[in-house]
């Protein structure tokens, strides 16, 4: 009688083992079941433009959210003023690999908060923020690689802001 017992627990953990073998190997293999993980760790971005931005003038945000290797090397070689002349056929050439969130933001004031969605971190490659200031200087930051960016507006520049 113990014979058999043990030999019934031996076909179960075999049985089981194979099972959890088989799950994991699907797991692993199959390009349907969802990311656990984002790529990116960006999930708030807080803008704050000081009194003195941009000569008192409102100032144009955009973060792009890049999903794509190759359009990645574009996107992080561009100055604010190459992003905001060419934005709009950009996104008519990759609405399917990029994401763009749109601020305008007074000086003296602090834009509404952005989130992003786990949904459109899985898959990004690179967060970016683009201020187009009237001095057309760079004003470009990478912040992808923090979860909660605040991202100051100072009068000429655009700065990222640690705690």
């Amino acid at each position: 009688m113990e014979k058999q017992s043990l030999v019934d627990s031996e076909k179960k953990i075999s049985t089981y083992s194979i099972a959890v073998l088989l799950l994991g190997m699907l797991l692993v293999s199959c390009s349907y079941v969802p990311k656990l993980l984002p790529d990116v760790n960006i999930e708030t971005i807080q803008i704050v433009a000081s009194s003195k931005a941009n000569q008192g003038f409102p100032v144009a945000v955009d973060v792009v959210v890049v999903n794509d290797e190759l359009l990645l090397k574009t996107v992080e070689g561009l100055s604010a003023k190459d992003w905001f002349s060419g934005r709009g056929q950009f996104l008519t050439d990759h609405s399917e690999t990029a994401v763009i969130v749109s601020r305008e933001v007074v000086p003296g004031k602090r834009a509404p908060i952005i989130e992003l969605a786990r949904s459109i971190r899985v898959d990004a490659k690179a967060v970016f923020i683009f201020a187009n200031y009237i001095d057309q200087s760079v004003n470009r930051l990478r912040i992808d690689s923090i979860e909660e960016a605040q991202v100051v507006l100072s009068a000429k520049t655009i700065e990222l802001v640690t705690k």
